[in-house]
């Protein structure tokens, strides 16, 4: 009777503990409300807006700059925005989306170029370079003045 009891009582810890186990972090794609206790699976995806304020005094040729991170394109705009905060990720600017392979953040390098007749040839200038950090889970703004 008492091993019984013994293997009835084991077995329900060891099913009831292994539900509990998960991603306890709510910034993770993979959180789960369940899980009381993190057993390391966390995943994370991060995102950036790249945008232009509404009085920013930019001068460049033309009116159109482009978005490079990490020497990809991600995209263009108009320097001659109308916005007078941050959009939302999705909303407006440049996005940029990401996985973070697994760590809560990381640093990405970008560059914002333009393009414009050159006087040996070339097209494209580089306006500002810079890094920002891209946390799981929240969109970063990246204001470009």
């Amino acid at each position: 009777m008492k091993r019984l009891l013994l293997i009835t009582a084991l077995s329900f810890i060891a099913v009831t503990s292994c539900k509990k186990k998960g991603c306890i972090d709510i910034n993770a794609k993979n959180y789960n409300s369940e899980a009381k206790k993190d057993d390391g699976s966390c995943s994370y995806e991060g995102s950036a807006v790249f945008w232009v304020h509404a009085d920013a005094q930019i001068s460049i040729y033309g009116s159109l700059i482009e978005v490079f991170v990490e020497g990809e394109s991600i995209g263009t705009m108009n320097i001659n925005s109308t916005n007078t905060s941050a959009p939302d990720c999705g909303t407006g600017g440049v996005n940029y989306y990401t996985d973070l392979n697994g760590e809560k953040n990381k640093i990405i390098n970008y560059e914002i170029k333009y393009s414009a007749p050159g006087q040996n040839g070339e097209t494209d200038f580089l306006y500002k370079s810079g890094s920002t950090k891209i946390n799981g889970g929240m969109c970063q703004t990246v204001e470009i003045n």
